[in-house]
């Protein structure tokens, strides 16, 4: 029997807080919750839509703010889907 083990994933996101006038972007670090290290080409994407990004080599990503989208969702395959309300971790 094939067993599927899920990691959670942790998201360090540093929100930019901008004039409304100016375009404004969330970024932010994925890692693995149990050895810390960076996670590469995960998608990270505005709950709700089909359209977003994936991070980098070093687990780096940098999304345009969309003020209608208040979580973000980030997956990728061996870890579980993770839903992240925006500030939650703002620096």
């Amino acid at each position: 029997m094939n067993t599927h083990r899920a990691y959670s994933l942790l998201l360090f996101a540093v929100f930019l807080a901008l004039p409304i006038v100016l375009s404004a972007q969330v970024s932010g670090t994925v890692i693995d919750a149990k050895t810390h290290k960076p996670l590469e080409f995960v998608n990270v994407f505005y709950d709700g839509k089909s359209y977003g990004t994936q991070t980098d080599e070093q687990g780096r990503f940098i999304l345009k703010e969309d003020s209608a989208w208040h979580e973000l969702t980030v997956s990728t395959m061996g870890y579980e889907k993770q839903v992240v309300r925006l500030g939650a971790f703002g620096g």
